[in-house]
């Protein structure tokens, strides 16, 4: 156990990061966003800890319009199936050198790796995680996924995740406003910390096992940036845990002592934020866009309910003293009174058209802000049969409005995420074994995105290419030449890219230049066969005409006509 100044500080800093401006600012809006948005993740951010409250409260009191909510659904559904779809592969590395892209040996090991990664990430608990993640994105603007690997009887099995919830951490960014720096405050039973750090438990949570086993701790789970001169890695690139260049501390809170100090070779969080202003670290979503139409509609519901109770159960008046007793409005009973005349309902004036264009007028606004006009076509019954032309335009109005948080969330999440997972399996040594071309020219690869979405936006580029190229097909009536410019193996490799063919079905280099000198000869040799035709036709015409002339039988030569 350690307690010393070190210790200390490392709570210092995460208590400060927990209570900073910036962050109770954020917690103040996603108090708000939760309550209306996701009430059923909704705790209190701004507490001193987060989940010192009754599991299961109710957090519906002030929600009575569910638009928000299902927006927010919506659109989270739309990003997962759009970007991280599990029904198919949304993302391929590829080597970066081109040697290595014509290698059949580089290309088929690559493919094993990219359907391995895949195939871990499938068999994980990802899609179930990334699915909360994605709801707290839209709504809240930051999400944050914690990548783990997972050992089944000593053996790597894959990935396990956990989708951190925004109220359990606080983080820091680099120059390059990349979080690098997470504190985590979380919970754990006095038998949960025991089965998970055994002896190093402190006293007081030991005196609770046998007693109160059910009692929760606070602990803090911090992880940042080790110092580089304590950054020891090996030939090979492996490292001891407290070696490696991220550190991974856990720390009780009450104590205040070290319970585990490893490390990590990647940061192991992925935090991505929707949007920032410059100067923030904490993110902006739709949500805090949509917050005022929020709070609004659910207001504007909520007087609807009080105008329709009114109506459908209306108050009455009477004149002064006209009631005998009490006015009794139940059936069968009676009420009597002095004048008939003297008692009547009392008239709401309710205007409930006003109330509905009003609430339909911010539904639509909050659907649009959502980017659900976007994301879902309308139904035929509004639009009629739409063209292809007409789908077309629609997606590409997506991909504008959206092209940002792609860019963002493929920088700042997906791109970490596949090359932490490809990382984490090569160090198992779960690939097949490496082939001597890629442990020669080295294992230096890139990310291709080939999501639904991504691709979409590639598809742009592909039809510009293919406008250019009949764009030159014109000017070529005019100067042939014009067809120089023309790169057609760039143009046929790019397009086979963009459109994900697989690399088997694509011949590389050698492959081709093969089949060129193959057809090359066979020209060559169908040119001499055709030659030597020609000759021996020439040779066989020629004679013919002297076997003619020479026969005693024969026709005559030119001027013998007796």
């Amino acid at each position: 156990m350690y307690y010393n100044d070190d210790v200390t500080r490392l709570v210092r800093n995460a208590d400060k990061s927990f209570y900073s401006t910036e962050r109770a600012n954020a917690s103040t809006q996603w108090n708000l966003l939760a309550e209306f948005i996701l009430n059923n993740q909704w705790v209190n951010f701004t507490n001193g800890d987060a989940w010192d409250q009754t599991a299961g409260r109710k957090s519906t009191s002030r929600l009575f319009d569910s638009t928000a909510v299902q927006a927010n659904a919506d659109l989270a559904a739309a990003i997962h199936s759009t970007l991280t779809n599990p029904a198919h592969q949304w993302s391929k590395l590829r080597f970066k050198s081109e040697k290595l892209n014509n290698d059949e040996d580089a290309l088929e090991w690559l493919n094993k790796a990219n359907e391995m990664i895949h195939s871990y990430l499938g068999e994980s608990n990802f899609n179930t995680q990334v699915s909360k993640n994605y709801e707290m994105y839209s709504s809240l603007g930051t999400m944050a996924l914690l990548q783990e690997p997972e050992y089944t009887e000593g053996e790597f099995s894959g990935f396990k995740f956990t989708s951190l919830h925004l109220a359990e951490i606080a983080f820091s960014e680099n120059s390059n406003g990349v979080v690098d720096c997470v504190y985590r405050k979380f919970r754990l039973t006095a038998r949960q910390a025991y089965e998970k750090f055994g002896n190093k438990v402190p006293e007081h949570i030991m005196e609770e096992l046998e007693e109160n086993p059910d009692k929760e701790f606070g602990f803090y789970h911090i992880l940042k940036p080790r110092d580089p001169k304590k950054v020891k890695l090996d030939e090979f690139g492996f490292a001891t845990p407290k070696k490696r260049p991220f550190a991974s501390y856990y720390i009780e809170r009450k104590s205040k002592e070290m319970l585990e100090e490893g490390g990590y070779y990647e940061f192991p969080i992925m935090v991505t934020r929707w949007s920032t202003m410059p100067g923030e670290v904490y993110g902006r979503g739709p949500g805090h866009i949509a917050l005022p139409e929020i709070r609004t509609i659910n207001t504007t519901r909520e007087l609807l309910l009080h105008s329709l109770a009114k109506a459908v159960d209306p108050p009455f008046i009477a004149n002064a003293k006209n009631i005998l007793g009490a006015l009794d409005l139940r059936p069968a009973k009676v009420t009597i009174v002095k004048d008939l005349k003297g008692i009547q309902e009392m008239p709401s004036n309710a205007r409930f058209d006003v109330s509905k264009m009003a609430i339909e007028a911010m539904q639509m606004q909050i659907k649009s802000i959502f980017y659900i006009d976007k994301l879902l076509l309308p139904p035929r019954t509004e639009t009629g049969e739409m063209t292809a032309f007409e789908v077309a335009q629609r997606l590409q109005q997506m991909l504008r409005v959206l092209g940002p948080t792609l860019s963002r969330l493929n920088s700042e999440f997906l791109s970490p995420l596949i090359i932490r997972s490809f990382k984490m399996i090569l160090r198992e040594k779960a690939f097949p074994d490496i082939p001597t071309a890629i442990a020669v020219e080295g294992l230096d690869v890139d990310i291709a995105f080939i999501n639904q979405l991504s691709r979409s936006q590639q598809l742009d580029e592909l039809n510009n290419i293919q406008d250019w190229v009949q764009r030159v097909a014109a000017l070529a009536q005019l100067n042939p030449q014009v067809l120089d410019t023309i790169n057609v193996d760039g143009i046929a490799k790019l397009t086979a890219k963009i459109l994900n063919v697989p690399e088997e079905a694509v011949n590389n280099n050698k492959e081709v230049a093969q089949i060129r000198s193959q057809r090359e000869q066979l020209q060559q040799s169908q040119q001499a066969m055709d030659m030597a035709q020609k000759g021996a036709d020439i040779k066989a015409k020629l004679n013919g005409a002297n076997n003619v002339e020479s026969k005693p039988n024969g026709r005559p030569s030119n001027g013998d006509n007796s």
